[in-house]
């Protein structure tokens, strides 16, 4: 929350009517929405090490990815590296479930 007060997250906009959304929650998935900035990069690494040492969890990074949309794929790779993620494309199948992004 601290971080989208002092705006250091920028989400995206979606639709004509140009809703911000940055997060989608299922069960125990969480998908997050960001502008692909460095800077984006760098803040949701922080709050995930945040969240580890404060909850005393730990993110499973094995299973975790990223997905860049209208994103040069150098720098894909850069925030890959930077998160230490894998990286998927679109379409991609994840718990028996086919999930597309349109983009327009």
């Amino acid at each position: 929350m601290q971080a989208k007060r002092n705006s250091m997250l920028h989400g995206l906009n979606v639709g004509h009517n140009k809703i911000k959304i940055n997060i989608l929650q299922f069960a125990d998935n969480t998908l997050l929405l960001y502008k692909p900035l460095l800077e984006n990069i760098f803040v949701i690494k922080s709050m995930l090490r945040c969240f580890e040492l404060t909850s005393g969890l730990k993110v499973n990074f094995l299973k975790t990815k990223l997905v860049g949309m209208r994103v040069h794929h150098y720098q894909l790779l850069r925030f890959v590296e930077t998160l230490n993620y894998s990286t998927i494309f679109v379409p991609f199948i994840y718990l028996d479930l086919l999930a597309e992004f349109f983009v327009p």
